[in-house]
């Protein structure tokens, strides 16, 4: 039962509980148990459970911030550097998808903030 389920997790983010934080990003990302998705909301509690050290959560950040555009109904700015963070980030946090994440990004680069880097690329996909 979704309702129930984001009833609860709000519950725990009153008590700054960080996987509530995350569990409501994706919550909202996705319209579950409620009428509709709102992306707005959600990327304020991603941020909040980025702010705890979720992993998880730097990482899905980084990718809006790498692809910029549309999420859901509001429009995210590109920002490769803050895209750059959150996944060394991630990393940091010991979250394994992150480290393909980089590896892509420095095997196609990203302009002058992420030059072409094979041999980075490399490192990351062999950690």
């Amino acid at each position: 039962d979704f309702e129930r389920a984001l009833e609860l997790y709000h519950l725990s983010a009153k008590h700054e509980h960080a996987g509530a934080f995350y569990a409501l990003g994706i919550f909202y990302l996705h319209g579950l148990g409620m009428e509709q998705a709102n992306a707005e909301t959600a990327i304020v509690w991603l941020k909040r459970a980025a702010d705890k050290n979720v992993a998880k959560a730097h990482h899905l950040l980084g990718k809006y911030y790498l692809a910029g555009g549309e999420a859901g109904m509001m429009m995210i700015a590109q920002d490769i550097e803050k895209a750059k963070v959150c996944f060394e980030t991630a990393v940091e946090q010991g979250f394994a998808p992150a480290l393909h994440t980089l590896a892509l990004l420095y095997f196609h680069g990203a302009g002058s903030i992420v030059p072409q880097d094979l041999p980075k690329a490399v490192e990351y996909l062999t950690r």
